[in-house]
Parts: structure tokens; sequence; C-alpha cells
């Protein structure tokens, strides 16, 4: 079985996070992207405690694409350091998973 991942990232708003998941199924870095809706962020940047609304996508993919979609996400991305993180997958349905792997890559 190949490995697969869920890549996690947060966005500013909606308009980003449409365009980023959009672009990840496109250029098939991604099978699937969900966009989740605004929460609360708090964190410290530049020496100074953040509190905004950021939105989460959670995308699905392989693992041996997962450094490429990385590099790529973070181009794309409007924050200066985002996050992006990629997370294993230990089990999964696997008729999904075929479906994960005939949808990205080339």
């Amino acid at each position: 079985m190949t490995g697969y991942r869920l890549l996690y990232l947060t966005v500013p708003n909606a308009e980003t996070g449409r365009n980023l998941a959009r672009r990840m199924v496109e250029e098939r870095l991604a099978a699937c992207a969900h966009l989740f809706p605004a929460g609360e962020s708090f964190y410290r940047w530049e020496g100074r405690l953040m509190e905004e609304a950021e939105l989460v996508i959670v995308a699905k993919t392989r693992a041996d694409l997962a450094e490429e979609a990385i590099a790529r996400i973070a181009e794309w991305h409007d924050y200066e350091v985002p996050c992006v993180l990629s997370l294993p997958i230990d089990a999964g349905y696997q008729p999904f998973l075929r479906w994960v792997d005939g949808e990205v890559g080339g």
C-alpha cells in the first residue's frame, strides 16, 4: 500500500482558502481539500500576541507528493511563514485510498 498524508494548513480568509484548495486539486497535489469555517487563532508573531480569525484546509494526498505539495503551497500562500503540515494516515477505507491514488500525481 502506498503511504498517504493529510495536509493541514491555515488561511486568513475564505477567498484565499478557496484559491489554495482549488489549486491543490487542479495541480493534482491533492485528491480533495476541505475548507473549514473560521475559528480563532492565538499565536506570537514578532514578539506580539496575535488573535485572528483563520480558516483551516485539510487535504488528502499520497506521501510521495507531500513535500512537493508543501513547497508549492508555501509559494502560493499569502503568509510570510504559513502553517503547512503533513500528517501520516495510518489506516483508511481502501476504496477511498485507491481513489486518492488515481486523483493525484501524474
